[in-house]
Order: structure tokens, then C-alpha cells, then sequence
């Protein structure tokens, strides 16, 4: 069975129609966080009692946006001696971009698991929903930035989701030039960029700024060399680059669905941005509502 396959295996499971989760002997879970498609393809579910072998509930929280459930996240059992190889299965290339066309396999899961992209924000089914609750995230990007790092500027924006930032700078009357660029089409631009996910290459022109939101942790930790790499060349001599997210401190396994990252922490990225490639930075909390939520770090070239 193929990863395609294996991650289907989680629609049988879908609590109340909800593409973001699923119910397991009920226990109600994160559907992008499941070990279910891993598990799966490495040829270890027979049946769904299984799943109670391999994994155990690690925590178990009240979400702040359903009232009637608890959610839980699942890790590994380290009581059964069974999954002593299964932390293998996160460290094997098997399942990770390399081997697993990541453009293929996020169109499969755009088209499969709509709104996937935001999958721990469980009221998410609909673009109205995800600008209600994403779009939070980008008036705090914008505020915390302030409005002129936006106005008058060329602006790219590297994995743009459904479009909120363009969206909210137009309907607040902030002059600028937008493009995007992303593996999955997901709404209507003129300056749309279609990528493969590994490179950067196909893009010629230079920016004022560049912002990546929510992307690299969903980045294998060579791409993400790349993509800054080339980020460079594309970035006038006054330009900016912005990367914002909850980010790990340091160098992190994980996975989302069925792929899984070999990705750089902050140490790891600052080092990379600062030293080998000679950017300056600053950074700021990302607050929503009162709350820091993760960080925002700005980039600049050294001239």
C-alpha cells in the first residue's frame, strides 16, 4: 500500500464529517497529526484495535474551540516492545519529501482533506471559517510589522495559503504589488508562481519583501537551505524577509499526514541566515488575542 492509500485509511474515521479529525475508540484527534497513515503503510494496522497497541494518548487537552469534546495527540507506546522500531519509521527518507513527490501529495490532500493546511483549528471547513480564524494570524503578522514593512512595496509570499494577505491589504486601502508562489493553487491571482516544492529556481524577479507564514515547519531542512538560498538573490538590496510560525528551538522529526520532516529548529536557522549567509535579524512575538502564539523573525542582507 502506497502513502496515498494509507492516508485515505483516516476518512473511515472522520468525527461528525469533520475532514480535521477523526474518532479512534473514542478518542477524538488531530486528523493531520494521526499516526494512522504511518502506521498503515509500515504494514503494522491489521484491524483499528491496533492502533491502541502502537500508540498511547500523550495529552489530552481541552480545545478552545469545541466545548462538548477533549482532543488528544498520540505518540508512540514506549511500554510495548513492539514499537521499539517505530521511531525509525520518522528518521527512514521513506516517507519524506525526497521520496514522496511533496507537490503530489499536498494537491492529494488539498483535494481530499480541504482546509488541511490549518488542520488544528477544527472549525475550519470553509473559506469563511479559515479567514476568520487564520486571518487573525495576519493582522498580527501585519500590526506587529507595521504597515509601511507592506505599503508601496513588491511583495512574494512563499506558500499563501487561501489568500488572506492580499485579501486584507487591499480591503485596508495598503498600496502593493502582490505575487505568490506555491505547489497547490488554491485561489485565483494574476501573479500567481506555480513551484515544485524543491526549488525556487523558476522565479527571476526581485522583491521588496518576501514572507513565508506557517511554512517551514513543513519544510525538509535541505529545502529549506534552498529556498533561502535562492531567497537571497531574489531580494532587492533593501528587502526584507519574513519568516513567522511556531517554531522549535531546535532540530525536529516530525511528521503531517504521511510525510515526515527532518526539519531545522531557530538555532539551526539563525545560524544558517546569519553565518552562512550574512542576513541581519530581528525578531517579535506573534500575538493573537493576547497571546504568543509563536515569533516573527525579519531578515535583511548585509550590504
Amino acid at each position: 500500500m502506497n502513502i496515498f492509500d494509507a492516508t485515505l485509511k483516516l476518512k473511515d474515521h472522520l468525527y461528525k464529517g469533520n475532514q480535521q479529525l477523526i474518532e479512534i475508540n473514542g478518542n477524538v484527534e488531530v486528523s493531520g497529526f494521526s499516526l494512522l497513515p504511518l502506521l498503515t503503510y509500515f504494514g503494522k494496522m491489521k484491524n483499528i484495535k491496533d492502533y491502541e497497541k502502537y500508540t498511547r494518548v500523550f495529552k489530552k487537552e481541552k480545545t478552545f474551540l469545541f466545548d462538548d469534546f477533549k482532543h488528544v495527540r498520540r505518540d508512540l507506546n514506549p511500554h510495548n516492545k513492539k514499537t521499539k522500531w517505530a521511531k525509525n519509521m520518522f528518521y527512514s527518507d521513506e516517507l519524506t519529501p525526497t521520496n514522496v513527490n511533496t507537490k503530489d501529495y499536498w494537491n492529494f490532500l488539498h483535494k481530499n482533506f480541504p482546509f488541511c493546511d490549518v488542520c488544528s483549528y477544527f472549525k475550519v471547513t470553509d473559506l469563511e471559517s479559515y479567514f476568520e480564524i487564520k486571518g487573525k494570524h495576519y493582522d498580527a503578522l501585519i500590526k506587529g510589522l507595521g504597515v509601511n514593512t507592506f505599503k508601496n512595496k513588491k511583495i512574494l509570499e512563499i506558500g499563501p495559503g487561501y489568500g488572506y494577505l492580499p485579501k486584507t491589504l487591499k480591503e485596508n486601502n495598503i498600496p502593493h504589488q502582490y505575487y505568490c508562489a506555491d505547489i497547490v493553487h488554491r485561489f485565483d491571482n494574476d501573479n500567481f508562481i506555480d513551484i515544485n516544492g524543491y526549488t525556487l529556481s523558476t522565479i527571476n524577479d526581485k522583491f521588496d519583501l518576501i514572507v513565508m507564514y506557517d511554512v517551514i515547519q513543513h519544510l525538509g531542512s535541505e529545502i529549506f537551505l534552498t529556498y533561502t538560498t535562492e531567497i537571497k538573490k531574489m531580494l532587492n538590496d533593501n528587502g526584507d524577509l519574513i519568516i513567522s510560525g511556531n517554531l522549535h528551538m531546535d532540530d525536529f522529526v516530525g511528521h503531517f499526514f504521511g510525510q515526515t520532516y527532518h526539519s531545522l529548529g531557530y538555532n539551526n536557522i539563525q545560524k544558517h541566515m546569519t553565518e552562512k549567509l550574512n542576513f541581519s535579524s530581528d525578531w517579535k512575538y506573534l500575538s493573537v488575542d493576547d497571546k504568543n502564539i509563536g515569533v516573527i523573525l525579519k531578515y535583511w542582507k548585509n550590504i
